[in-house]
């Protein structure tokens, strides 16, 4: 029996190793690294739909300041408009930033520049920050989102949710 146990652990361990590195994260697709100018950064991305797969969102720049944070984020692979009757509004959500730092972020501005790649500047208030970097998460979602989807009264059109990815960065104040 002893004999055994040492092969059998080895085994075990080896089978372990392969399944982790295998494995990855469920549903997780296309990962790679965003843009260096926005400091420490790294991204994955999560297709939920077949027509998705060209679609490609990145990090551009990140800039903070005590009083401001700056992120511009660019979409390459999928038509948008902007203005009445446009899907820009419908499909590009809102991102979710989170903060490792207590500082409190309240949304202030956004500029959408047409074109493909589309790039899309959003500008945030903080409030709280003493910290010389801020390590930040954000999530930016590309599906149907609308305040409409809010109303319980209303029946929203069907539109698959696209693809989502999630940026990690540290980036230094100003």
């Amino acid at each position: 029996m002893k004999k055994l146990f040492i092969p059998i652990l080895i085994l075990l361990i080896a089978g372990a190793v392969l399944a982790i590195g295998l494995s990855g994260k469920p549903g997780a697709k296309n990962a790679d690294i965003a843009s260096a100018a926005a400091g420490d950064t790294s991204s994955e991305t999560t297709v939920f739909a077949k027509e998705a797969e060209q679609v490609k969102l990145s990090l551009e720049k990140v800039t903070a300041t005590r009083d401001t944070l700056t992120l511009t984020l660019a979409i390459a692979g999928l038509p948008l408009s902007t203005g009445p009757g446009g899907n820009f509004e419908s499909l590009v959500c809102d991102p979710y930033i989170t903060s490792a730092q207590n500082v409190v972020k309240v949304f202030s501005y956004q500029e959408v520049t047409p074109g493909d790649p589309t790039r899309v500047t959003y500008q945030y208030a903080l409030s709280g920050n003493t910290y010389d970097t801020l390590d930040l998460t954000v999530d930016w979602t590309i599906g149907p989102c609308s305040p409409a989807f809010d109303e319980s009264n209303v029946t929203p059109v069907r539109q698959p949710l696209l693809v989502n990815t999630h940026f990690t960065y540290s980036v230094p104040v100003e």
